[in-house]
């Protein structure tokens, strides 16, 4: 999946409809006239100042993906059947209106515009659109009062099963639920395709599993381990498998294999997480406890003047931890594709991993999937070396709070071009908005407070 545009309103401080652009084409045509790759941008940075709305709008889309995923599952779970996952702007009228979530997206080179509104009483519009040749076309369309099918799209039988939606469940939901016709594979390709990741401190064990979920999907190996903590310069030179704390079974499993973990690959049998070839013709079985163990028992050499030092993965720095982890997602997505939305992606990292990683989404000989990177930030530099890192204006969004609350989106494209002009002076000195408004003198007082008195 790829995304065109996406659109949020009346969802926490995001009053009004705000959208961002994720890719560019001249004309008004429906689908550009060159490949969806040479239109979609790779990198989109959200940046403002803190409490400006920026993580609101990650949010947004993180909702968008979550209502897909659980209003026809685990939102059905909740004690109070009239409760529902309702977030509006904070005033009288906004708890009146529904929120607003619209996708503007691409599927296997055609495109699909996905929207719902969802309220204090659950879903009160849903609609979803397709370009199958050159113009717009309904798949579905929902209100309170009618609903309307394409029956080219979606068969009888499953009509009649999305008839019998709860007004808490989205159609989409009951789809991915059911897994049936086009819209389960649409509702999955979007959920799958959203890459979620959570930087903050209370998120360390989360960034640790996402380690160990890398392991246990065989997207990664203990050679690609290494790869990865040599590029970010960790002092790391060496990752092995302490089976001394393994129990012998599990030993006795990985020495059959004669394993680097290479040839791991999803197993198709229920029970067990993962098979490897045993060299004979058959396979071996690893379950999701056997390869939790592998990866807890992952001992990671460091260089050091004295020699090496032996380290296990929770004995890691968090700077450490966060790159790996954070790494892990970013191959696979560079590798098969999809959209990596990361809040703060500089607040763990050195910026010239950060410039590592938006070069590495740039840079199509290493992006083969043609992944997205939707990220917020507040590092300057990445306008100073917009050029170097191959970013347009198109690439860089601002958020702004008024002083009623509300935040405002707005893109650098949207100020004049200047190809001489100093971005990051620019935006540091107010030309672009979107700078806190800073008072010393707030301080001053606070600090001279009862002073001599």
């Amino acid at each position: 999946m790829q995304l065109i545009r996406f659109t949020a309103g009346n969802f926490k401080s995001i009053a009004d409809e705000q959208t961002i652009d994720f890719a560019y084409w001249p004309g008004e045509s429906s689908v550009p006239d060159v490949p969806w790759a040479d239109v979609v941008r790779p990198v989109t940075v959200l940046m403002g100042a803190n409490a400006s709305g920026k993580s609101n709008m990650l949010d947004a889309l993180g909702y968008f993906s979550r209502a897909i995923r659980l209003s026809a599952t685990r939102w059905q779970d909740l004690e109070d059947p009239g409760e529902v996952m309702f977030y509006p702007f904070a005033s009288e009228s906004s708890g009146v209106k529904p929120s607003f979530f619209e996708l503007d997206f691409v599927v296997d080179g055609k495109r699909y515009l996905y929207g719902f509104e969802y309220g204090g009483l659950g879903v009160e519009g849903e609609w979803l659109h397709y370009v199958p040749n050159e113009r717009w076309t309904p798949i579905f369309e929902r209100s309170d009062e009618t609903i309307e099918f394409n029956n080219r799209v979606v068969l009888e039988d499953e009509q009649a099963v999305l008839r019998f939606a709860n007004p808490r469940e989205l159609y989409l939901s009951v789809a991915l639920r059911g897994q049936f016709g086009k819209l389960g594979a649409l509702a999955q390709a979007i959920v799958h395709s959203l890459r979620f990741i959570a930087l903050s401190d209370q998120h360390r064990e989360q960034r640790i599993h996402n380690v160990m979920r890398a392991l246990r999907s065989g997207a990664m190996n203990f050679d690609d381990v290494g790869q990865l903590l040599a590029a970010a310069d960790t002092g790391i030179v060496n990752v092995t498998l302490d089976e001394s704390k393994l129990p012998p079974d599990l030993v006795e499993k990985l020495q059959t294999a004669a394993t680097s973990l290479k040839q791991l690959h999803p197993s198709p049998r229920a029970g067990a997480a993962l098979t490897i070839s045993d060299g004979d013709g058959g396979v071996i079985e690893f379950s999701e406890k056997d390869l939790e163990a592998v990866a807890l028992h992952l001992i990671f050499e460091h260089q050091s003047e004295d020699g090496t030092m032996s380290l296990g993965l929770r004995e890691q720095s968090d700077g450490t931890v966060t790159w790996f982890s954070l790494a892990t997602i970013l191959v696979e997505a560079l590798k098969t594709g999809g959209v990596v939305v990361v809040d703060e992606l500089d607040a763990h990292l050195h910026q010239h991993l950060l410039f590592l990683i938006v070069e590495a989404f740039t840079d199509t000989t290493i992006n083969v999937g043609g992944a997205q990177l939707f990220f917020t930030s507040h590092s300057t530099n990445l306008l100073e070396r917009m050029q170097e890192l191959n970013l347009k204006e198109q690439s860089f969004w601002f958020t702004e709070k008024g002083s009623d609350g509300k935040t405002t989106v707005y893109s650098l494209a949207d100020f004049r071009k200047d190809s001489r002009a100093n971005y990051e002076r620019r935006y540091l000195d107010g030309r672009y908005r979107a700078i806190p408004n800073l008072s010393p003198a707030t301080l001053r007082g606070l600090t001279n407070a009862n002073v001599g008195g």
